[in-house]
């Protein structure tokens, strides 16, 4: 007689001694063990959430200890999740995932850390077969070059071909700026400009109106000098409320 197949289930769960409840190899938690309970308790969403559990911890630990992503790919690392618990399955790489997609759409945007540092930045958007939509940040590369359409261009070329996305179907979303505009051009890629960007420069126009710029700039200095000086008369530490950011 052929051995019944256990159902998945049992990879997170074991079965009590006195064989009517089944306890979580994570949690601990116990449940009744019969399939109908099973199914109204939302255990099976329950052994997913173990999971989702572990994967925040995997991540916190990669921030905390400054490790580096790639060491979910070390073989050593491999075999002791597989030790640990050979239940769990370490996330999927983000390389794998993309290349079962034939269109991506790639954000790139040039930017500058408070400590002055110029960075190029790219993202990736795209819809799977399930019609799920995914957004990766697939590179934030420090720009010590001069900051040409030319260099842009050739630093975008490198990691679209790092990714292996340069044969896909690719439109990248940039702002208006001339660099960026200039740098799609030479890659020969569908260029679109970014919604919000555009719409900010237009508002930005608008408010340089003179009787508009004029309020402005009254509602600004209250909101700084006049502001901290009546704290400053009343013994108060001095707050400031957020400024505008004309290019965001």
């Amino acid at each position: 007689m052929a051995k019944r197949k256990l159902s998945d289930i049992w990879s997170y769960f074991t079965r009590s001694t006195d064989k009517k409840l089944a306890k979580c190899c994570k949690c601990k938690k116990e449940y009744r063990k019969s399939a109908t309970y099973f199914k109204r308790q939302n255990v099976y969403e329950h052994a997913s959430y173990c999971k989702i559990e572990i994967d925040k911890l995997l991540l916190l630990m990669i921030c905390k200890d400054f490790q580096p992503f790639s060491i979910v790919e070390d073989i050593g690392f491999k075999n002791l999740v597989k030790v640990l618990d050979p239940r769990y399955e370490l996330p999927n790489t983000l390389f794998n995932i993309i290349q079962n997609v034939s269109h991506v759409s790639l954000t790139c945007d040039l930017w500058s850390s408070r400590a002055n540092e110029s960075f190029l930045t790219v993202t990736c958007d795209f819809v799977d077969e399930n019609f799920k939509m995914h957004c990766f940040l697939l590179s934030t590369n420090k720009m010590e070059i001069n900051h040409t359409s030319e260099n842009i261009a050739a630093e975008m070329n490198i990691i679209m071909k790092d990714w292996n996305i340069a044969n896909k179907n690719i439109t990248i979303v940039t702002g208006n700026a001339s660099l960026m505009i200039k740098a799609c051009q030479l890659l020969k890629i569908r260029h679109h400009y970014c919604f919000a960007h555009t719409l900010n420069l237009m508002v930005q126009d608008s408010l340089k109106h003179k009787e508009i710029d004029c309020v402005i700039k009254k509602i600004s200095n209250i909101a700084t000098h006049k502001l901290i000086t009546e704290q400053e008369n009343r013994n108060k530490k001095p707050l400031t409320v957020i400024q505008e950011v004309p290019t965001r």
